[in-house]
């Protein structure tokens, strides 16, 4: 039994009788069911007709229902959504569902990489409103396979990944695609800093073209296990002003206090900070987004991790970027440091409290200044980011 339109062949689909002809780009799956016995697994292929891609591609397929049904669908605004992310009314796309997909992958030299079943579900906050959607893939025991087994990186020498995303660009979806995957590449090998790695590709949902999508590393527990070996049970993780995301956020509240509590011009302070948070990975961060200016990466996209050992100091991500290089008239050092900083959504002068604290330190503030003018010379001059652009 055989299906063209990404469900999984039941016993009442079409019997494959005779060759199949296919007119266009199709997913073909099929199962073969014996009177008495158990139904074999699904085979899955994409066969592509007339097309011709540089980048590589990716190929989804799943019950239709599970994208564009009313009632369960993830894709569609739907009839049983919830409020969120700056929505007024309800929509599917808002909700945390997975739903089962296969999954194929295609190199740039159409290669075959995997092919696999995975867990799929919306990714992102505002940008989920957009006709294209960001996708998160996750590999899990119950599909199959529990982990994705390929360099999808090809400058990472990481071979196996649990979860990746399939990113439209974020809030750069009408514009560019390219706004956060150019401010990453441009401080990746550059600056000591948590960046999400990027490829281009294609997409396919059922064998229709989706258009370009980015490849990106998920920010997750797995993230420090792909990228530090680190135990991903073993792992802190907090958004903004400490929303606890992996582990919990008792080591980051004990580091704010001692921060708030403590004048850190003295010198014993300021060492004690530097056991509890990584301060040069922060001042590149904060270097990093003061050049770019999105203000929301100091109020609302904010998160960092560490692991959970006895020497384990927080680290930031650099992520979803997509509001840099904006609004050129922005004074963003002012923006970084302000004591009093608002936004719609009241007080959120937390995102400024650690860059405030740590330039009452004289050493931080010379090295802070000598370093972010070290970067204007070389890490963001003119050629450089320009080149980086083109490329």
């Amino acid at each position: 039994r055989y299906t063209m339109d990404g469900s999984i062949p039941t016993r009442t689909s079409r019997e494959y009788l005779a060759p199949i002809v296919l007119a266009t780009t199709t997913v073909v799956r099929v199962r073969s069911y014996v009177p008495g016995e158990l139904p074999s697994p699904v085979l899955t292929r994409t066969y592509f007709i007339d097309e011709a891609f540089d980048l590589p591609v990716f190929s989804i397929s799943t019950d239709p229902d599970n994208l564009w049904d009313d009632q369960i669908g993830i894709y569609v605004d739907g009839t049983n959504g919830v409020i969120a992310d700056d929505s007024v009314l309800p929509k599917n796309s808002n909700q945390s569902w997975e739903r089962p997909a296969h999954i194929e992958f295609y190199e740039s030299d159409d290669t075959p990489a995997f092919s696999q079943q995975m867990g799929l579900s919306i990714y992102g906050a505002f940008s989920r409103h957009f006709p294209q959607k960001s996708l998160s893939l996750i590999a899990r025991g119950k599909y199959g396979d529990d982990a994705i087994r390929h360099r999808l990186f090809l400058d990472k020498g990481n071979d196996r990944y649990k979860s990746f995303i399939l990113r439209n660009g974020g809030n750069d979806w009408l514009t560019s695609m390219i706004d956060d995957p150019l401010m990453q590449t441009l401080v990746e090998g550059a600056m000591d800093v948590d960046v999400q790695d990027y490829r281009p590709a294609v997409l396919f949902l059922n064998g229709r073209y989706w258009g370009v999508h980015n490849i990106r590393e998920k920010l997750n527990r797995h993230y420090a296990a792909s990228n530090y070996g680190v135990d991903p049970d073993e792992i802190d993780i907090v958004e903004g002003d400490g929303l606890a995301k992996a582990g919990d956020a008792v080591h980051y509240r004990s580091t704010i206090d001692y921060l708030e509590t403590h004048d850190l011009s003295r010198h014993e302070a300021y060492e004690r900070v530097g056991q509890l948070l990584d301060v040069v990975e922060y001042m590149n961060v904060q270097i990093a987004l003061i050049y770019y200016g999105p203000s929301d990466n100091f109020f609302k996209n904010v998160k960092s991790w560490r692991p959970r050992t006895a020497a384990g100091r927080w680290r930031w991500f650099l992520y979803d970027t997509d509001h840099g290089f904006y609004n050129f008239r922005t004074n963003a050092v002012k923006l970084a440091t302000d004591p009093q900083a608002e936004n719609r959504f009241g007080d959120i002068s937390w995102g400024t409290l650690i860059l405030r604290k740590l330039l009452e330190n004289h050493s931080f503030k010379d090295d802070f200044i000598q370093r972010f003018a070290a970067h204007i010379n070389y890490t963001f001059a003119v050629d450089r980011v320009v080149s980086v652009v083109d490329s």
